[in-house]
């Protein structure tokens, strides 16, 4: 069984095209063709949430039950200035996540909850700015993070050229 949910699309933003109406808004504005997180004032952050909980596990097979999450996004930085530390697709047991911190917490932990076992929380996160606090390799990479902001396990992020099939 599957169940396909479209979450991240745009500048800074979540453009939800699946289910519309089923979003559990957190600090965000809804513009022409797509939800902004945020706005221009420096060090923020946004949160939007699917508002109808997503079971893992089949109620009649006890299974593991699998889904996918297509997106689209873009980080546009100001004119001369570096941009935010970048976003992440976040699984928690709780919509919102109260007392969260821009920047280098990517609006998800802050310096008191960062790696504590309690938070319960997953994150793939999506890293435009090397923090060597948490061991980060390098400036532009995915991260699969839990209950905190040192990922586990991460690659560059990057493509593969049609032509010559290098990775860049």
């Amino acid at each position: 069984m599957s169940r396909e949910i479209t979450l991240f699309e745009a500048v800074l933003a979540l453009f939800f095209t699946l289910f519309p109406n089923r979003l559990c808004r957190n600090r965000f504005q809804r513009l022409v063709g797509y939800f902004s997180l945020t706005n221009t004032i420096k060090h923020t952050h946004g949160q939007a949430f699917d508002s109808e909980p997503v079971s893992f596990t089949n109620s009649s097979t006890n299974l593991t039950t699998s889904f996918s999450i297509n997106f689209f996004l873009a980080i546009v930085p100001e004119h001369n200035h570096q941009g935010s530390h970048g976003m992440a697709f976040v699984i928690s047991p709780t919509r919102g996540l109260p007392g969260a911190s821009s920047d280098q917490y990517l609006g998800i932990f802050n310096e008191t909850t960062n790696g504590k076992r309690s938070n319960n929380v997953i994150a793939i996160e999506l890293d435009i700015h090397r923090d060597q606090e948490f061991g980060d390799i390098d400036d532009n990479h995915v991260g699969i993070n839990v209950n905190g902001m040192s990922s586990v396990l991460s690659a560059s992020a990057g493509y593969y050229d049609d032509e010559d099939g290098n990775f860049k």
